[in-house]
């Protein structure tokens, strides 16, 4: 069971106020693991973003800074409350035109704001920006079941790349920049398997078998597989590992 309390808080710099929902519990089911770390989640999943920009004076702040008031002791009188709807990041509850380039530039504003003010939180912000942009690559997967038209798609493919492809190369360069800055980012919090697949997105794929060497024989032997795979293939996009 999921259950859901609502809660206020305040943006540190104006002081107006927010309507948020705390996250009780959850479980998710049918989920896709991606060779980035992404869960496609494909039932309903919730979760409230940890970078905030402040729809009364577009100040952008962490959720972990400010305090949260229970419905049970906000005093509602003639105050302005901004919605979740109004808050949220742009592009992150929607699909319309344009909400994937949104999302990039908030997540590249964050990186720059005094919210970042660690490598915890740079991290969190690098992470979901190249996240978003690999959701160009998600959005058109591959089809597994073989048919003259899915032959003739592959044929094509192999010389114009597909819809997800030209999308991601919008973003080519914030993507390779972000990837750079997440080698040491990652390098210190010793996450080997995800390093070694930033190293492949990146395209240096002589760095990815020295560090997938200590690893295949347990739980991730599949993602080991796919990555190892990929980088003998040169291929550089995301991978699906399951579901």
């Amino acid at each position: 069971m999921t259950t859901f309390l609502q809660q206020f808080f305040q943006c540190p710099a104006c002081g107006a106020w927010m309507a948020s929902i705390e996250l009780t519990s959850y479980t998710v089911h049918e989920s896709m693991l991606w060779s980035d770390g992404f869960q496609d989640h494909q039932a309903v999943y919730f979760m409230e973003p940890l970078f905030i920009k402040c729809p009364a004076c577009s100040d952008i702040f962490c959720r972990e800074d400010v305090h949260m008031v229970p419905a049970y002791d906000f005093q509602e009188d003639a105050v302005r409350v901004y919605e979740r709807d109004e808050w949220r990041p742009p592009g992150i509850d929607s699909f319309e035109e344009g909400y994937r380039e949104a999302l990039v530039n908030f997540y590249a504003e964050a990186l720059n704001s005094q919210a970042c003010s660690n490598t915890e939180r740079e991290t969190w912000i690098r992470t979901r920006l190249w996240w978003t942009i690999n959701d160009c690559i998600r959005a058109y997967p591959g089809r597994r079941q073989w048919s003259l038209r899915v032959f003739l798609t592959f044929l094509r493919r192999l010389v114009l790349p597909s819809p997800g492809q030209l999308e991601f190369a919008r973003f080519s360069k914030v993507f390779k920049e972000n990837l750079q800055r997440m080698k040491p980012l990652y390098a210190e919090r010793e996450a080997g398997l995800l390093l070694a697949e930033i190293h492949r997105e990146a395209g240096e794929f002589g760095e990815v078998s020295g560090l997938l060497k200590e690893w295949g024989t347990g739980p991730e032997k599949s993602f080991v597989r796919v990555v190892r795979r990929a980088t003998r293939l040169r291929q550089k996009y995301v991978k699906l590992i399951s579901g």
